[in-house]
């Protein structure tokens, strides 16, 4: 998979999922929890991209296929977990786990190839 669609698509499936858990934590509870569903959101983001730094010095492409298949595992246990009965701290937690790889990925993307071409993917998806 070229480095564009995993761009575009890491993108479309991070806001998709910022956008759902927004309104699903706004519903469930109140808007309170919504605003810390957007504060755990940018804050995996930016600790994924934190991640990414050591990352960057050893192999990429492996990196990011690990990155991309993390971040799929962790949309795909979302709804699983929705179904424990669980403290509403930790489901909170476990909600903003896949912007970690998510935010990894796009970093190692964005290190490896930075073009307009690769931007204006990332910003489509988005």
């Amino acid at each position: 998979m070229s480095y564009y669609a995993i761009a575009f698509l890491v993108s479309f499936q991070t806001l998709t999922y910022e956008l759902t858990l927004f309104h699903i934590l706004n519903y469930q509870f109140s808007y309170f929890y919504g605003v810390l569903g957007l504060s755990l959101a940018l804050g995996g983001l930016g600790l994924g991209a934190a991640i990414a730094i050591p990352l960057c010095e050893r192999s990429c492409d492996y990196a990011v296929c690990r990155a991309f298949t993390l971040f799929n595992l962790g949309l795909l246990a979302v709804p699983c977990m929705c179904l424990l009965p669980v403290p509403t701290w930790v489901s909170l937690v476990l909600l903003g786990l896949p912007y970690v790889p998510a935010g990894t990925l796009l970093s190692l993307v964005f290190a490896t190839r930075s073009t307009p071409k690769l931007y204006a993917c990332d910003m489509l998806g988005a």
